[in-house]
């Protein structure tokens, strides 16, 4: 069975880390899978929406396999060089996706697994998980996990979490802005359900063009941002913006195209 498993269904494409015996800890596989899944999406208009989950109740992603990470130190620090790129390239896809991604967390997100978990737009997980940045206490430092984290929270909070590599619960992670639900572990999977598809009831067109434009001005100048901005009436374009606004004053559910 595959590492990680990709399929779509209904317009949402899932992705699976499927490591659960290792809690679904990050090898070359994996983050192969997760860039390629969302390069798929980025040019598949049937793909409205990506999820990001683990196989398992355990965790969610417990970061980068150590074992493996000690074994390509020892066979000369090449192969663990390039599973580093791969980390960063994965992450990199996530941030950059065209389409919404949801981070799915029924179990820990640790070290690199919480960077993944970060990368996505939103992220919700059971009231059971823990969240953490134990590098530290191996003697590693989470450097490309922080270009996500302070996207997050505050100066802070994140050097708390990567100078001490303390473990946090789910209620704290909400509270620090890390999450955006919790869910009780026993309706994880139907709460976490219901709440992609809301997102996924939404006119995938719009939502691919709303990624792609807060992709684009997401921490430049904001001049440039209003310029940019200007743009935004190609969406009147959109048969989803005129099938939206018939169905408003028409008083009746809308029924999107996704174009």
């Amino acid at each position: 069975m595959a590492d990680l498993e990709f399929e779509v269904l209904e317009g949402i494409g899932r992705i699976s880390i499927n490591r659960p015996d290792k809690r679904n800890a990050l090898n070359n596989a994996v983050l192969e899978g997760i860039a390629a899944a969302v390069s798929r999406a980025n040019t598949d208009p049937a793909i409205r929406l990506l999820t990001l989950g683990g196989v398992g109740d355990k965790a969610f992603c417990a970061g980068g396999d150590l074992q493996g990470m000690r074994e390509a130190e020892q066979s000369g620090g090449v192969a663990l060089h390039f599973f580093h790129a791969k980390y960063v390239e994965a992450v990199r896809s996530l941030t950059s996706s065209a389409v919404p991604v949801i981070g799915l967390a029924n179990g820990d997100a640790l070290a690199g697994g919480l960077g993944l978990l970060l990368a996505c737009d939103l992220a919700v997980a059971a009231e059971s998980a823990q969240f953490g940045l134990p590098e530290v206490n191996v003697g590693l430092f989470p450097m490309v996990v922080m270009s996500v984290l302070f996207k997050n929270i505050g100066r802070k909070r994140a050097l708390e979490l990567t100078l001490l590599g303390n473990r946090i619960s789910a209620g704290q992670a909400l509270e620090w802005g890390l999450l955006n639900r919790v869910f009780s572990k026993s309706n994880f999977e139907k709460d976490a359900a219901e709440f992609v598809r809301q997102f996924a009831s939404k006119p995938g067109m719009v939502m691919r063009l709303g990624k792609s434009a807060y992709n684009a001005v997401d921490g430049i100048d904001p001049r440039t941002i209003h310029a940019y901005h200007m743009s935004a009436g190609s969406l009147t374009h959109a048969e989803d913006c005129r099938e939206g606004i018939a169905a408003f004053l028409e008083k009746r559910e809308p029924k999107w195209r996704h174009r």
